[in-house]
Order: structure tokens, then C-alpha cells, then sequence
């Protein structure tokens, strides 16, 4: 278990258990200000405990904190009010704790509520508290005069659902609640009334694309498309005329959110100037000698003028295009030096399309995957070969990103004859790095799929097939996201994400579990899954 005192810059490993250096940790929460810390341990065959500890130093000293006659349980959830004075917890197949600290010591009270508790909130100051159990029931719990009674609230007609997942706003005036492989509830009156929210059934989600301020994203999947103009929280399909069930694989929206290209596998290109509405007009654009694409990849530049799209398979082409008085004009980047036909699956552009990245994959017939860097002079791009030092040229480049001027590249790679590798330039491209950071260089499995990084390119996430990644000092030191599932749990495999220019704000899919964002004014790692939700921060 590792603490962070500087807003995850730094980690340190800290060890509640002392009977034990590796457990089976499932849950933990903090005070307002970090010095009040709560952990829980998931009691299971491999000799973990299954306990609860408290720190009262924000992690330099634990004692243990559990009930009377509690012991070796399944604690999957726990909170902490602001101030660290009140406390609950609960376990998967037993009982709901309430707590209070006092003298150094937190004392517990049962419910008297039993059930598969799946998870808890609390209120700020704690005087509203939130649970909700699988095959269960949804339960509030009211503070007065030192003691809380409890009452169900569930939404009309939902009774023993499978409650997973559940959160409750400072104040207590906002809830929300989902439910496994089902609908997500929103209650705007304290659980006095709910309304079902959720975007769209479940789909196999393929590409994502966000404004610079996180406000305007789109999503498809493998038969519509999808807009929100309020961060996620409500979605409106946005699919060009006539066209239905369609494979979308290709958004990019530009930073202002106003222009758009979508596109489909085997199919058309579109693109819409009007983008910041809720059911943007779209129109159809055709690159030169274009006939029906495998979309894959597009960036449009900040300055709302310059893009780049690419496309994969035997029709695999690469474009850069000029969009002036509502009309895109598209070149084709078939130089002598890149070729004309490769499997093109990421782009990145800078804020004034000076500067385009462009990655293909390994085909079968003989393209090895490789990594170009085009710069725009007189109104032309010359292209250039970039490879990081020792690498061979067949490897699997999924991921290109940049800042804003350019001077700080990423790229990552996923499989191929090397092994898949995050790579860094400081120089534009000149010369690369690969961290070696403890989360990049052991925990992740290396096959990069996607990754997102701010204007200034400070902030990055990248994905693999284990988790999503963070850095907040442009690659260096990293930390992992905080999903919602046991981070070492493989089969996430996120392929796409997009992000706010300052990268605050992320819109992720996973081919294994959904699509995700992050509301605005939350982080990276505050993820709220659209599918099927298993995690929600307010």
C-alpha cells in the first residue's frame, strides 16, 4: 500500500498489516485533509487477514480498528467525514459499521443491517451516509442526536438489484447508484426521487474524442455515434443522415469543440462545424481518390484549420488537411518516404499544425510498423522516419501524442518482433527516453494501446491491458489510475481515450468493460464508467 503527500507526485509504501507486507487490500478512504486514513483488507484463502486499520498521521503509524468480535471478514468498503471524526464500513456478507473517533480510538456500532455490502459514501461532514448491497437493497442513514437510523431508497420497481456502485455529494442532495450489467440512477432530492440515466445499451465502444475543456465528447461504437455537451453526464446520438449501424472508429473534435470528423470502417469520412451543439450537422468530405475507408485515426489541430486522418488495411492511407470557408482540402502524406498504403492507427498534431505525428502497425504484407514525424513548410509537410534508438522498425505503434508547440513528444508501441515500450522526446523527436519509473517498467504489461497528454505535456495517462497510467511531470515519475476494479486484474485493454488540454478531464474505452470519463472539475483517475458503472466520484 503506498501514500502520497503532494497530490501524487511522490509515493512512499506504508504497511498497516504488521502481520503482513502483502495484502489483500480492497478498500480505503481519507479525511478532507489526509491525516485520517482508513484501509480494509478482503479476507480470502491466501492467508489474508481481513481486517480494518487506521492512521491518524496520514500513514506513518497504523493501529488496527475493528469492531467487537469482528474478525477475519470481507471489508469492501469504508469512509471518513472531512474532519475524521466519523466513520463506516461494511463487509460482503455480513454487516454495516458506523464509527467514531475518540481518545485515538474509533468506536463501532452495528446497523443492524446484514447483506453482500458492495459500497458506501459519505456526506462531508458525515451526517448523511449512503450503501448500497448486491441482491440487496439501497439504504440512507440520518444522524441525530449521536445516532444514525437507516431507511431504504430505492427507485421505483428496483428491488434486489445488483448494486454495485454508488456515491453521494457533500451535502447529500445528490446520489447516484448502479447497477451490474444494468441501469445507473440519479437522485437530485436526497433519494426522495430517482431517475434512470444512462447513455445507450451496451456496446463494443471504439473511439473517443474530447474538447479542450472536457465539456464536449464524443463516443462510437460498433453501430452509432454519440455526443455530450455537459462532460458525460448526457448523451444525444449524433449520426450523419441515413447512416445506421455503422462500425465508427474514427473522432477527433477540435479544442473549442465546434469542429468534428467522424468516420467508419469501410465507409465515409465527416466532418461538422457546428460541433458544440448537442446534435451537430454533418457533412460528408472526400480525400483524393477516396473510395470506402477503414477509418481509424484523426487529430484536428487547436487552431481549428489543420487535421490529419488515417486509415488502415489494404486501403490504409494517410492525410493531412486544410479546412477554410466550411471545406476541408485533404493531401495525401504518400511520400517516398512513408509509403502509400500502411496500417495507420494513431495521429497527433500540434496547437498549429507546424508539427504531425503518424504510427502504423505491422502488416502481413511486409509494412513493418513505424513512427513518422511530418513539419509543415510553405504549406507543405515534409515527412521523416523517427524511430528511438536500438528499436527495429516492426513493432506496433498505437499511440502518438505531443504538446502544443511541439517540443514534447510521446509515442508508444504495443507488440511486434521488440516488445511493446512508452518512449519520450523533450527535443522534438531528435532523441527519445523510456522511463523507468516502478509502474511503468513493472507493473504495466508494456502494450500500449492509448494514452493522452495536456497542451503543456505535463500531464499524461496512457493505457495498456492491466490499467490506465498517470504522469504529472511529462513521463517521468508515474502513478497508477484509480479504476474501478483490482488493478492487476488484466483484460481492461483501454484502446482509445481522449482528454482536456490540461488533462483533468478523460473520456476512456475499454473493450472490456466499457467506456469511461471523468466529470468536470474531477481528474484522470476519477473515473466514472458510462457501461455498466462500477465506480463513481463526485
Amino acid at each position: 500500500m503506498w501514500v502520497s503527500s503532494d497530490w501524487g507526485a511522490h509515493w512512499s509504501q506504508t504497511y498497516p498489516d504488521p502481520n503482513g507486507t502483502d495484502q489483500y487490500w480492497y478498500t480505503a478512504a481519507s479525511s478532507g485533509d489526509g491525516s485520517h486514513l482508513i484501509v480494509g483488507e478482503y479476507s480470502n484463502s491466501g492467508g489474508n487477514r481481513g481486517r480494518l486499520f487506521f492512521s491518524a498521521d496520514g500513514g506513518a503509524t497504523w493501529n488496527e480498528t475493528q469492531p467487537a468480535g469482528v474478525s477475519e471478514q470481507n471489508w469492501t468498503f469504508v469512509t471518513v467525514s472531512n474532519d475524521g471524526s466519523r466513520y463506516m464500513a461494511g463487509i460482503y456478507g455480513g454487516l454495516l459499521y458506523t464509527g467514531v473517533l475518540s481518545g485515538g480510538i474509533i468506536s463501532w456500532t452495528s446497523s443492524g443491517l446484514n447483506g453482500l455490502w458492495e459500497f458506501g459514501a459519505s456526506s462531508g461532514d458525515a451526517s448523511h451516509l449512503f450503501a448500497g448491497a448486491l441482491i440487496g437493497r439501497l439504504y440512507l442513514g440520518t444522524l441525530s442526536g449521536g445516532v444514525y437510523s437507516w431507511s431504504e431508497t430505492q427507485p421505483a420497481g428496483a428491488v434486489n438489484y445488483g448494486w454495485t456502485t454508488g456515491a453521494m455529494s457533500s451535502d447529500a442532495s445528490h446520489l447516484i447508484a448502479g447497477i451490474s450489467g444494468g441501469q445507473v440512477f440519479v437522485s437530485m432530492n436526497g433519494g426522495a426521487n430517482w431517475s434512470e440515466t444512462k447513455p445507450v445499451i451496451d456496446q463494443n465502444w471504439n473511439c473517443v474524442a474530447s474538447s479542450g475543456d472536457g465539456k464536449y465528447l464524443m463516443a462510437g461504437h460498433d453501430q452509432r455515434l454519440y455526443r455530450s455537451i455537459n462532460g458525460g453526464a448526457t448523451w444525444s446520438e449524433i449520426q450523419p443522415s441515413g447512416n445506421f449501424n455503422r462500425n465508427w472508429n474514427l473522432s477527433a473534435s477540435s479544442s473549442d469543440g465546434t469542429i468534428l470528423l467522424a468516420g467508419y470502417s469501410n465507409g465515409h469520412l465527416y466532418f461538422s462545424t457546428n460541433g458544440t451543439t448537442a446534435t451537430p450537422s454533418w457533412s460528408l468530405t472526400t480525400p483524393p481518390g477516396n473510395v470506402l475507408k477503414p477509418w481509424q485515426t484523426g487529430a484536428i489541430a487547436t487552431d481549428n484549420k489543420h487535421m490529419i486522418v488515417g486509415s488502415y488495411a489494404n486501403q490504409g492511407r494517410l492525410y493531412t488537411g486544410t479546412l477554410a470557408a466550411g471545406v476541408i482540402t485533404w493531401t495525401e502524406a504518400g511520400t517516398a518516404a512513408i509509403g502509400v498504403r500502411r496500417d495507420w492507427v494513431t495521429t497527433a498534431i500540434s496547437g498549429d499544425g507546424t508539427y504531425v505525428m503518424a504510427g502504423n502497425n505491422f502488416d502481413w504484407d511486409g509494412f513493418a510498423g513505424r513512427l513518422y514525424l511530418g513539419i509543415l513548410t510553405g504549406g507543405v509537410y515534409s515527412w521523416s522516419e523517427i524511430r528511438p534508438s536500438g528499436l527495429n522498425a516492426d513493432l506496433d505503434w498505437n499511440v502518438t501524442a505531443m504538446s502544443a508547440d511541439g517540443s514534447i513528444m510521446m509515442a508508444a508501441a504495443a507488440t511486434g518482433t521488440n516488445p511493446g515500450g512508452l518512449y519520450f522526446s523533450y527535443d522534438g523527436g531528435a532523441h527519445w527516453t523510456s522511463p523507468t519509473d516502478y509502474w511503468i517498467s513493472t507493473w504495466s504489461d508494456q502494450s500500449w494501446a492509448t494514452g493522452v497528454m495536456s497542451s503543456d505535456g505535463n500531464y499524461i495517462v496512457v493505457g495498456d491491458d492491466l490499467s490506465l497510467y498517470e504522469s504529472t511531470d511529462a513521463g517521468i515519475t508515474w502513478s497508477p489510475s484509480n479504476l474501478p476494479a483490482d488493478l492487476y486484474n488484466a483484460g481492461y485493454s483501454f484502446s482509445a481515450a481522449a482528454g482536456s488540454s490540461d488533462a483533468s478531464h478523460l473520456i476512456a474505452e475499454s473493450s472490456g468493460f466499457g467506456l469511461y470519463v471523468s466529470a468536470i472539475g474531477g481528474k484522470a483517475s476519477n473515473l466514472t464508467q458510462v457501461q455498466n458503472l462500477t465506480q463513481v466520484t463526485f
